[in-house]
């Protein structure tokens, strides 16, 4: 394969998506008390959907060779730079905070790194797939296969999913494969027929329709589907990125920022957990504000929620990464807590 240039407003949705996945764990463990907000709500939905969708966006390969020394090498490289950094940095997290390695190892969050864990097994159905349908030359029927496939693994889950809660079950987070899988196969879809789908998205009414799916139609029917929900609401935060490309892709402040987040995004996921703190006197502003009526209505706690979270979940991003150029000092340690260091 030839190296590709990166695309910069996509490094910065990455980094998007990543500031709100710390922004999600900053409500969950260092301000636990506070009432889910609608906005921290809204924002649940999308967050790790948009993880998977850009990790299937940028798994997608155009000119790929499928055979198994190839196949062989790709999992080999997975393996040393998503898997063996995981079952590290787990171990180190848990020795320091409960030690209870059996309740972790067999819970289906693992501490909170079930992420990289659930993407490996996504990405090696992707990779099987691609080997055994590597004779079939038409793209069309290639990517209904994958669409198939997503059809296929939710529908037996649902029929014979409440059966298979074991440990084993629970030990490779089969629940989040099943639930992630079809976000993977949209931005693999996305991928590979992007000048269609920016034509699509171009298209006044299209976004109309896009936005009508992700934010009206939830609201008026609460039965609406769920996994269309979200598909439309990915579109539409990828239709942003790409509407305001030349912005993202300048050196401006914000979308430097951003893009550095979005490069940096497996040394922060592993990172963030230990820097995590309690902050109770923002907690105590939070929950004073709930009750408080401004204007004959209620205040606006969200934005107050949205602004502070938001600027502590930078800080620790940065954080992360200035932690992860310390470590890379030592090229062994570096290795095995983040992968092989890319050239």
């Amino acid at each position: 394969m030839k190296n590709k240039k990166r695309l910069q407003y996509i490094d910065c949705l990455r980094g998007f998506s990543m500031i709100f996945v710390v922004f999600q764990h900053i409500l969950t463990f260092a301000l636990p008390d506070i009432p889910e907000s609608w906005i921290a709500s809204f924002i649940k939905t999308f967050r790790m959907p948009l993880f998977f969708f850009i990790s299937g966006f940028v798994s997608y390969k155009a000119v790929f060779e499928w055979n198994l020394i190839n196949f062989g090498k790709i999992q080999l490289k997975k393996i040393r730079g998503q898997l063996l950094p995981t079952f590290v940095m787990f171990f180190l997290f848990v020795t320091l905070h409960d030690q209870q390695y059996e309740k972790w190892i067999f819970d289906w969050a693992h501490a909170g790194y079930w992420f990289t864990i659930v993407s490996f097994e996504i990405f090696l159905t992707y990779c099987i797939i691609s080997m055994f349908c590597r004779k079939i030359k038409n793209q069309n029927i290639l990517l209904l296969i994958f669409v198939l496939s997503a059809i296929g693994i939710s529908c037996v889950w649902q029929n014979i999913g409440h059966f298979c809660r074991t440990k084993t079950m629970q030990l490779f987070s089969v629940g989040c494969y099943v639930k992630y899988y079809i976000y993977f196969i949209a931005g693999i879809i996305v991928r590979c027929k992007m000048d269609t789908f920016h034509k699509l998205i171009e298209n006044k009414y299209v976004t109309l329709l896009l936005f009508v799916l992700a934010i009206i139609l939830p609201y008026i029917f609460p039965k609406y589907n769920m996994t269309i929900i979200i598909l439309s609401r990915l579109c539409c935060i990828y239709s942003v990125f790409y509407f305001f490309r030349e912005f993202f892709e300048t050196n401006n402040k914000f979308s430097l920022g951003l893009s550095t987040i979005g490069r940096h995004t497996l040394e922060i996921y592993f990172l963030h957990y230990f820097l995590l703190f309690r902050m109770p006197h923002i907690q105590s502003i939070f929950n004073s504000l709930l009750n408080d009526k401004c204007f004959y209505g209620p205040s606006a706690e969200w934005f107050v929620e949205l602004v502070i979270v938001c600027v502590v979940s930078v800080f620790l991003c940065f954080a992360c990464i200035g932690i992860k150029k310390i470590i890379s000092a030592f090229p062994i340690i570096s290795e095995l807590c983040f992968g092989p260091q890319k050239k």
